[in-house]
């Protein structure tokens, strides 16, 4: 587990006046071990977007300075291939930075500059490479093999560089399917009937994961009313089928 949620440190850290950290470096490519072709990008203004309802679970923006537009097909952010990381975190008092954490990987897609002199980046995470990538012509599964098994097939026939986390627990095998063209779709399809989403990490590594609505664990915190408790007010109602306006 990385540092940082329930450790004291950290938790002391938030409680208090800090300074957050934020570097974006640029790699040549998807790897895990792609070498840095810039690293720590100035930028002005930038946000990273998640949800794990949609294929691409993660995009991001980001604004920078006039003279890193690339204009030549080989500068550091030419939407040519190059990936971006992005690391988010905390500075320590003595300026350590203990706690940071990567929060994005991904290719550039496309770059803007505007009249201001203001350039837009935008890039999706490595699911993009994936669903891009699609049949060429119709695909059969491999009837009988587990699901995460063909998932890692799939994933990596589409993006060759895919490296991969830790998957759920499965026992549930493959049935006899044909894909047409959409390779997203019949990841989508295998996740669906083990009640799962696929996606990759904010590091890049790619993962088959349960709903966690439907996974059982231990409460991360318990609150608690009455003497001794950290509840301080609380309102009960109930309502008609009718909406509240």
């Amino acid at each position: 587990m990385m540092p940082g949620g329930t450790d004291g440190l950290y938790r002391d850290l938030l409680a208090h006046p800090h300074t957050l950290y934020a570097r974006v470096d640029v790699h040549s490519g998807p790897a895990l071990d792609a070498p840095i072709v810039a690293a720590d990008i100035p930028f002005t203004s930038g946000s990273v977007a998640a949800s794990l309802t949609s294929r691409v679970a993660r995009s991001m923006f980001m604004g920078i300075d006039e003279s890193w537009y690339p204009v030549l097909a080989s500068d550091p952010l030419a939407p040519y291939g190059n990936v971006l990381r992005v690391y988010r975190g905390v500075v320590m008092g003595d300026g350590a930075i203990t706690y940071q954490w990567p929060v994005f990987t991904g290719r550039i897609q496309y770059v803007q500059l505007d009249d201001t002199g203001q350039v837009r980046i935008e890039a999706s995470d490595l699911a993009a490479d994936v669903v891009d990538h699609g049949f060429e012509n119709p695909e059969n599964s491999s009837a009988g093999v587990l699901i995460p098994t063909e998932v890692k097939r799939l994933i990596s026939d589409g993006l060759p560089s895919a490296a991969f986390g830790t998957f759920d627990d499965y026992t549930e095998v493959v049935k006899p399917l044909t894909w047409e063209q959409d390779r997203g779709a019949g990841l989508d399809e295998m996740g669906f009937s083990v009640g799962s989403y696929w996606y990759p990490l904010a590091d890049g590594q790619f993962v088959l994961r349960k709903y966690p609505w439907t996974v059982s664990a231990a409460p991360v915190i318990t609150l608690a009313d009455g003497e001794g408790g950290i509840i301080t007010s609380v309102q009960i109602g109930r309502a008609s089928c009718r909406e509240r306006v």
